[in-house]
C-alpha cells in the first residue's frame, strides 16, 4: 500500500503580539523553508492509522518566532491518531521571517493537514465516467475530412492541410502585401477551419477507442474506425500525408516549419489504432500504415521537418514525439533508433539540466520553453521509448540529471504555487500521472488527481487520454 499526505496551501493567521496585526490577502504569508514538500519529507503516517485505514484533516497552531523557529504547536481540529505525527512534523520546520515594512513579526499559522491514503490509481475505473460521457456526446459527430473546408488562400490541393499564423493581419491600405505581425493578438480571419478539424479528430478517433477499451462495445471502435478511413485511405477525402502548408502567412510564405506542432493531433491516433485492428482489413491497416509511413518521411526529410528537428524548444519536442509514436505504431526500429538518439543526446539534456529554460522561473511561461508542454511530451517519450534494453526515466545526462529531477521542479512549482497553470495551460498534466506510477511517488498521484478537476475535454493539448500512455 501507497500512501500520501497532501498539504494544503492555504495558511490562516493571528498574531501573537499584544497588539494584533492586520493581515491582508494581498500580503505574503509566511513560507516553509524547503517548500510546502519539506514538511511532506518529515510527515510519517502513524502504522496504526495505516493499518486501520484511518484518514483526516488536523489543522495546527503554530507559534512562529521572529527567527523562523517553531516554538509551540496546538491542535485545533485533529483526529487522535493523527494528530501527534502532525505536530511533531512541523515542530521540524523553519518559515521565513515573516515581515511588515520590513520588520520581523512573530505569528501563529494554522496548518491544515489532509491525511490521505492512496493506493494505485486504476486509471480504467477513475476515468470511466469521463470517457464514457465524451464518447456519448461525440459519437454522432460526422465525419469531416479537410475536402468539407476549402482554403481559398492555399497553394496545395483540396487534400492538403492548411493553416494561417493567428497573429498576421493584412495591411489596411495594402491587402495584396505580405501580412504584418502584431504580438499578442489573434486575427480572427486568420484561417483554422483545417486546425480545428485535425484537433476534433485528435480528439474524437482516441476517445472513442478508450471508450472502446472500457465498455468492450464495438459500436465506439467501429465509429472511430469510420473516421480513419475518411482522413487516411479514402482517395476522394484523405488528407495528404504531410504539413507543407500549415502556419502559412498569407502574401508571405505559404507554410513554415512551426507548423509541424499542429501535427501533434496525429499522436493520439496513431496510438489508439492498435486497438482498433481487429476492425480494419489487412488493405485498410496496410494503407493506414503506408499513411503514416510518408508522413513519418516528411518529418524526417523534408526541410520543414529538418529544421523543426533543429529547434530546441517545444518545436523540437513536438516533432520528436511525433516521430517516436510513430516509429513505435510502425515498429520501425530505424525511426526508433533515430528517436532514442535525438532523446538522450538533446532533448534530455535541454529539459533536465539545472540550467535549461523550461527550469528557470523567467523563462518557462512562454509557449517555446512552455514546462507543461515539454515536461509531458519528456514523460510521454520516455514512457514509449522504454523497453527491455532501454530505459529513459533512469538515464542521467553528463551533469547526473534525470527525467525525475524536471518532475521534482514541477511538482514543487505546482505545490508552492510558483507555478501558476491557470490561463496558459488546458492539458491533463501527464507528466505527474506517468512519473508518479514510474517513480512510485504517490504525492505525485494524489496532485495529479486534484489538478484533473479543472480539465475539459476541449483543451489546447492533444495528450488527453491517459489509457493510451499507460503500458
Amino acid at each position: 500500500m501507497k500512501y500520501i499526505l497532501f498539504i494544503l496551501t492555504v495558511f490562516l493567521f493571528a498574531s501573537c503580539a499584544n497588539q494584533p496585526l492586520i493581515i491582508t490577502d494581498s500580503e505574503n504569508p509566511p513560507k516553509i523553508i524547503g517548500g510546502n514538500e519539506a514538511l511532506l519529507n518529515d510527515i510519517v503516517y502513524p502504522d496504526y492509522a495505516l493499518q486501520k485505514g484511518i484518514e483526516g484533516v488536523v489543522t495546527v497552531l503554530a507559534y512562529v518566532d521572529t527567527n523562523g523557529n517553531v516554538k509551540n504547536c496546538r491542535i485545533i481540529e485533529g483526529n487522535e491518531f493523527l494528530n501527534d505525527a502532525a505536530v511533531s512534523a512541523i515542530k521540524k520546520q523553519r518559515f521565513e521571517a515573516y515581515r511588515i515594512k520590513g520588520k520581523k513579526h512573530a505569528v501563529r499559522v494554522a496548518i491544515p493537514i489532509v491525511f490521505t491514503i492512496s493506493k494505485d490509481i486504476n486509471i480504467r475505473e477513475y476515468e470511466k465516467d469521463r470517457v464514457m460521457d465524451a464518447a456519448q456526446r461525440s459519437f454522432d459527430e460526422a465525419v469531416q475530412t479537410l475536402t468539407a473546408f476549402p482554403a481559398v488562400r492555399s497553394a496545395g490541393s483540396l487534400q492538403a492541410y492548411y493553416s494561417e499564423g493567428k497573429s498576421w493581419w493584412p495591411k489596411a491600405d495594402d491587402p495584396e502585401a505580405a501580412y504584418v505581425y502584431l504580438d499578442n493578438t489573434s486575427n480572427p480571419d486568420a484561417f483554422r477551419l483545417h486546425a480545428d478539424a485535425l484537433a476534433e479528430l485528435g480528439e474524437i478517433v482516441p476517445g472513442l477507442t478508450v471508450a472502446y477499451l472500457i465498455s468492450r462495445k464495438e459500436i465506439y471502435a467501429q465509429r472511430a474506425v469510420e473516421h480513419l478511413k475518411a482522413w487516411f485511405i479514402d482517395e476522394a477525402t484523405r488528407m495528404e500525408p504531410h504539413l507543407h502548408y500549415a502556419q502559412a502567412i498569407p502574401n508571405r510564405t505559404a507554410g513554415r516549419d512551426v507548423g509541424i506542432y499542429e501535427g501533434l493531433h496525429f499522436v493520439e491516433i496513431a496510438r489508439a489504432i492498435p486497438y482498433l485492428a481487429l476492425l480494419l482489413s489487412a488493405e485498410e491497416e496496410k494503407a493506414l500504415k503506408q499513411w503514416f509511413r510518408e508522413y513519418a518521411d516528411f518529418l524526417m526529410n523534408n526541410p520543414f521537418g529538418i529544421s523543426a528537428r533543429a529547434r530546441i524548444n517545444t518545436y523540437g519536442t513536438a516533432w520528436l514525439l511525433q516521430i517516436t509514436v510513430i516509429g513505435d505504431f510502425l515498429e520501425d526500429e530505424s525511426l526508433r533508433e533515430s528517436a532514442k538518439q535525438y532523446f538522450q543526446t538533446i532533448t534530455l539534456p535541454n529539459l533536465v539540466a539545472v540550467t535549461s529554460p523550461v527550469l528557470q522561473d523567467d523563462l518557462n511561461r512562454t509557449f517555446t520553453d512552455n514546462i507543461f508542454l515539454n515536461i509531458d511530451i519528456l514523460t510521454c517519450l520516455s514512457q514509449i521509448l522504454s523497453d527491455k534494453d532501454y530505459h529513459p526515466w533512469e538515464i542521467k545526462i553528463a551533469t547526473g540529471e534525470t527525467v525525475d529531477v524536471a518532475m521534482r521542479y514541477l511538482y514543487s512549482g505546482i505545490l508552492n504555487n510558483t507555478l501558476n497553470t491557470a490561463g496558459y495551460y488546458k492539458g491533463r498534466f501527464l507528466s505527474l500521472l506517468l512519473a508518479g506510477k514510474v517513480y512510485e511517488q504517490p504525492e505525485y498521484l494524489e496532485l495529479w488527481k486534484k489538478l484533473q478537476d479543472d480539465f475539459n475535454a476541449e483543451n489546447d493539448f492533444p495528450l488527453r487520454q491517459p489509457l493510451l500512455w499507460l503500458k
